[in-house]
């Protein structure tokens, strides 16, 4: 039986709450929007919270980091947004969205006593409110248990009638110019996983997803003896919130089940390419470490592209190898401005 679709104007308040909820996020992990294929969605999340809350005096600072996703520009306050009482009264078609979208994205993060509190609030409000919930909803909050879940079942219906779309969108395909994307893609992974509550969400893991299964496809064309689907497998389950088990479970396959020397030298060059590109911009904009810097444009230094990539993207890199290091007195800002294009013009095939 096809899932009742839900009312298309209230969705807007679904969108909203999830809006609110990633930027509260990565507020407290504000890597993940320094990450080039994140930026756009932060940037539009800000403008969403905008749009129903109203400007507030901090987002002005707000849209200062988002800019370049510099996290030594991230201000110290925001104002978000959050659904009073009497919302529930004069809008509660909305409020009963918002909530659940926020709590669509509270529910898909990593046990913890903190995601508990922070997900039981918002269960809470939708238990309260159950009058308020579409018909098709109604009593699918459960009594008892964890707050993750008493909020299954309602999660799991709202999924069958708003399928996850991926985000980042990775576009995939065949050829060398589709094996630098994907390079761009597997950094864009390793980095969310940097930022745990970011790789955790539903859109993140579909995106992981479709980028796994691309890469485990290039394994069998190659038979290179390396594959990840222990990594495909692992995306139906908790994120680890441990380091050490995120480290076994995720860091190191990405890093030791990529690519070996039984690829093509183009496709393999080609992939590596996009992406250390895409790891220096992440490195400037985040983590700022001298020796990375080197390390990567090192490494860019000794891939030279591919047949038919263009002369545009080709000056780009050129310009972003002479840029001095930061340890010689070089510009983090323009070294991260200077990759993110590269890496953008890479992803669009410009």
């Amino acid at each position: 039986m096809r899932a009742a679709q839900p009312d298309v104007d209230a969705l807007g308040g679904y969108g909203v709450g999830q809006s609110y909820a990633r930027l509260f996020q990565d507020t407290v992990l504000p890597g993940t929007c320094g990450i080039v294929l994140e930026r756009d969605r932060c940037k539009s999340d800000l403008r969403t919270v905008q749009q129903w809350r109203g400007t507030d005096p901090t987002d002005a600072a707000y849209r200062r980091w988002l800019d370049s996703g510099d996290v030594s520009l991230k201000p110290s306050t925001w104002n978000g947004s959050y659904i009073p009482d009497k919302a529930w009264t004069e809008a509660p078609l909305f409020s009963w969205w918002y909530t659940m979208g926020v709590v669509s994205i509270a529910i898909s993060q990593p046990r913890s006593e903190g995601a508990d509190d922070y997900l039981a609030h918002y269960v809470g409000e939708l238990a309260k409110h159950q009058d308020a919930a579409p018909q098709q909803y109604k009593d699918l909050i459960l009594a008892n248990g964890t707050p993750f879940g008493r909020a299954q079942p309602l999660q799991q219906a709202v999924d069958a009638a708003v399928p996850v779309l991926p985000y980042p969108a990775p576009t995939l395909g065949s050829g060398i110019a589709s094996d630098a994307r994907l390079g761009v893609y597997l950094a864009t992974l390793q980095e969310l996983v940097d930022s745990l509550l970011a790789v955790s969400r539903p859109e993140s893991r579909a995106f992981a997803s479709l980028v796994l299964r691309a890469l485990e496809s290039r394994h069998r064309q190659f038979s290179d003896g390396l594959s990840v689907a222990p990594l495909i497998a692992a995306l139906q389950s908790d994120i680890p919130f441990d380091p050490e088990q995120l480290d076994k479970a995720w860091r190191e396959p990405l890093a030791e089940k990529t690519i070996n020397g039984k690829w093509p030298a183009a496709t393999r060059m080609a992939l590596l390419l996009g992406q250390v590109l895409a790891q220096v911009a992440y490195n400037a904009a985040v983590l700022k470490d001298t020796q990375s810097d080197a390390t990567f444009r090192g490494a860019l230094a000794q891939l030279p592209g591919w047949s038919g990539m263009s002369q545009g993207l080709r000056s780009e890199i050129a310009a972003l190898q002479k840029l001095p290091s930061p340890a010689s007195g070089g510009s983090w800002e323009q070294i991260n401005s200077a990759a993110t294009r590269a890496t953008l013009d890479l992803v669009s095939g410009v």
